[in-house]
């Protein structure tokens, strides 16, 4: 029996949109439409840093690949795309989901608002990526639904995910041994994150 798959790509950084709308487009219609299709913006680090992908132009070309995939699915006949950052004589329709789009996607995020927005706006789903457990997935579940009432939509619970992470061993001793390490070193990094962003600009000294 097949299970939902649920694949992620980082649409910001430089990659062949086409394929990756080609091969969700299959996962989804050999799973007979179990594909839930996850768009993560991606880390700045990853994508500006490792990728050459300026700052400034994170989000935009974000925005542009997703409806460059979206449209390939959606559209009968080939079209032509004329983008900011991606340009498409003859783009190539592709055989559509079997589920809608918008019923069988993801964006992924951390805490941003923003995401969020773009998650209602597009009648996407917003799945959590959360490190940290239940209390701080509480904190952006609360500010998630918020934004949803502003919004004027309804408390819908499946348009709400959450990604944790868990080790599993034999024993809690043999899982802490294996997984404390990674843990603690992404708890570090996330703790100095957060000490950076609370401390006070330095008043330049008189000398």
């Amino acid at each position: 029996m097949w299970r939902s798959t649920r694949p992620a790509v980082r649409l910001a950084r430089p990659a062949s949109l086409y394929k990756v709308a080609e091969e969700y487009a299959t996962v989804d219609t050999v799973s007979g439409g179990r594909l839930v299709a996850g768009f993560p913006v991606g880390l700045p680090y990853d994508a500006c840093l490792n990728n050459g992908i300026p700052p400034m132009e994170l989000r935009p070309r974000f925005d542009e690949n997703l409806q460059l995939i979206l449209r390939a699915w959606r559209e009968d006949t080939p079209f032509a795309w004329n983008g900011k950052f991606s340009q498409y004589s003859d783009g190539q329709h592709l055989a559509p989901p079997a589920a809608e789009a918008s019923s069988s996607s993801l964006a992924h995020g951390h805490r941003q608002p923003g995401t969020m927005q773009a998650a209602f706006d597009l009648d996407f789903g917003f799945n959590y990526l959360s490190f940290f457990g239940a209390e701080a997935g509480a904190r952006v579940f609360g500010r998630f639904w918020d934004l949803a009432d502003k919004c004027g939509l309804p408390r819908n619970p499946y348009r709400l995910g959450m990604v944790q992470l868990v080790g599993v061993a034999g024993t809690d001793d043999e899982a802490a041994r294996i997984f404390r390490p990674h843990v603690s070193t992404c708890s570090t990094r996330d703790r100095a994150r957060s000490a950076r962003r609370s401390r006070p600009y330095l008043e330049p000294s008189a000398s």
